[in-house]
């Protein structure tokens, strides 16, 4: 089995965190995303939020499982998992090398992220702000379940709401898909621009398929943080009227190092009463 540093691993972990879009209920069949219309209609802001919301999976208890392949520099390895959550409250993820062999288990709440390196036997749990410290990736619980679920989200401590959505994402049309950005090009540009020696800014940037009203893509930059990452939907399956994305590739670059992620979802069931799960804490040797 290759070595799975604990560095590598955490690299691995900062990723699965922003990327993983597991989000269906038992398949019924497969359906491919029509083209998208020459022309894009106009529509307002608020009515493209509440259409793309109306297209969120309503699941409450969601139990899943997943492969994955993951690069860092030449090193490359093929995992697999399972993700438990529910929703507005926790999510548990358990990860192992393709062998079958437990590789890591993380649990993510409101307030914090637990994770145990079983190879290494090593149990740690980190504040949000603790990870940002540690790691570059300033997360929150709200941003961790709309990068799994392919929702909005609003980096920082905003409330996600449609009032917040609207304050701080323009909507325009490019390439005939609806984009929300958190700055205009143009202004990005005049921004780096006008501030050469200080050139922090936040974008965030989401494209929705203007047929289907699904995010199809989404952007997350942090200069500051020297952290950027790119995740972009694919293999959409159709339950009922609702579209899912069963596969994903994510390029994540942080002050570390560059990450390429691609993940596949495999079996996903519906859950009519709370996960019960939990992360031990190893006993330490005497």
């Amino acid at each position: 089995m290759e070595n799975l540093s604990k560095n590598k691993i955490f690299g691995f972990v900062g990723v699965v965190v922003l990327t993983i879009t597991l989000t269906a209920c038992s398949i019924n069949r497969s359906t491919t995303v029509a083209q998208r219309p020459h022309k894009v209609r106009r529509i307002s802001d608020r009515r493209l939020i509440q259409e793309t919301r109306n297209q969120y999976f309503p699941y409450h208890y969601l139990q899943l499982k997943f492969s994955a392949k993951y690069r860092q520099g030449t090193a490359k390895y093929s995992l697999k998992g399972f993700l438990r959550t529910t929703r507005d409250s926790i999510i548990w993820l358990s990860l192992y090398h393709k062998t079958g062999i437990p590789v890591a288990r993380m649990a993510f709440t409101k307030d914090s992220v637990t994770f145990l390196n079983q190879l290494e036997k090593q149990y740690v749990q980190y504040a949000y702000t603790t990870l940002q410290e540690k790691y570059g990736y300033s997360l929150n619980y709200s941003i961790i379940q709309g990068f799994f679920f392919d929702e909005f989200f609003l980096y920082g401590d905003k409330e996600l709401s449609t009032k917040n959505l609207r304050k701080a994402m323009k909507l325009y049309v490019d390439s005939n898909t609806y984009v929300f950005q958190s700055m205009r090009e143009r202004k990005l540009k005049h921004y780096a621009k006008r501030n050469k020696k200080n050139k922090f800014f936040i974008l965030q940037l989401f494209k929705i398929n203007p047929e289907t009203k699904k995010i199809v893509s989404a952007q997350l930059t942090d200069t500051k943080q020297n952290f950027h990452i790119t995740i972009e939907y694919n293999n959409f399956e159709k339950k009922d009227s609702v579209m899912f994305p069963m596969k994903q590739h994510i390029v994540a670059t942080s002050k570390v190092d560059t990450i390429d992620l691609e993940l596949k979802l495999k079996k996903i069931k519906i859950k009519q009463a709370p996960l019960n799960y939990t992360i031990k804490k190893p006993k330490s040797k005497e």
